[in-house]
C-alpha cells in the first residue's frame, strides 16, 4: 500500500508535468508559442525538450507570424504548425524530429499551404537570393557559402517531406527541382505478388 508521502509526491510530479505542458503550449503576443520560437531560432535541443514537456507538435499559430534568418524575413499564415515554420526555415533536423513525434505533414494553414509548400517556397527564395547576390558586386564569399548550404538544406527538407507523404498543396514542384529528388522505382513485373 502506498504511503501518503508517495501519493503526495506522485500528485506533485503530475502537477509539475501539467504546468510544464501548459507553459510549452501558452500562446504569446505573436500568436505562437515557445515551440515556434525555438524552431525559428533553430534550437533543436530546446525543441526536443519542449515536445517532451508536452508541446503540441500540431499546434497552430493564432495569428500571422514572421520568421527571419540571415537571408530573408518571410511571413507564415495563421493556422501554421511548427512543421510549417521548420520547413519555411529549412531546419531539416527539426522537421525530422517533429515528424518523429507525430507532426502531420499534410495539414494546411489558413491560406491552404502545407509544410511542403513552404519548403518549396523557401528553396526558391533562397536560390533566387543566391543568384542575385552572386551578380552583385557587394557579394561576400561567406554569404554565398551560407546561401549554398541553405539550398542543400531545403533540398533535404523537401525530400523528407515528400517521403513522409507531404503532398504539395497549392504549389507544384518546379521542373528544375524535380531532378533533384530521389527517383521512385516503378515496380517490375517480378515485384507483383502472385506472378
Amino acid at each position: 500500500m502506498a504511503s501518503f508521502r508517495d501519493i503526495f509526491r506522485r500528485a506533485s510530479e503530475a502537477e509539475k508535468a501539467q504546468k510544464r505542458m501548459d507553459a510549452a503550449n501558452k500562446v504569446n503576443l505573436r500568436g505562437t508559442n515557445d515551440l515556434f520560437r525555438a524552431i525559428e531560432r533553430g534550437a533543436h535541443s530546446e525543441v526536443i525538450k519542449l515536445i517532451e514537456d508536452g508541446a503540441d507538435v500540431n499546434g497552430r499559430s493564432k495569428t500571422q507570424g514572421m520568421v527571419s534568418n540571415m537571408m530573408f524575413r518571410v511571413p507564415y499564415a495563421a493556422g501554421s504548425t511548427p512543421l510549417h515554420a521548420a520547413a519555411l526555415l529549412g531546419h531539416f533536423d527539426i522537421a525530422d524530429t517533429l515528424l518523429k513525434y507525430g507532426a502531420e505533414p499534410t495539414v494546411r494553414n489558413n491560406e491552404g499551404h502545407t509544410a511542403l509548400d513552404y519548403a518549396l517556397m523557401s528553396h526558391a527564395w533562397c536560390e533566387e537570393s543566391l543568384a542575385k547576390k552572386r551578380q552583385s558586386s557587394l557579394t561576400l564569399e561567406r554569404f554565398v557559402v551560407a546561401a549554398a548550404d541553405k539550398v542543400n538544406i531545403y533540398q533535404r527538407t523537401i525530400s523528407l517531406l515528400l517521403a513522409r507523404s507531404g503532398k504539395p498543396g497549392l504549389l507544384e514542384l518546379p521542373e528544375k527541382f524535380k531532378d533533384m529528388l530521389p527517383k521512385r522505382r516503378k515496380p517490375a513485373q517480378d515485384d507483383k505478388p502472385g506472378l
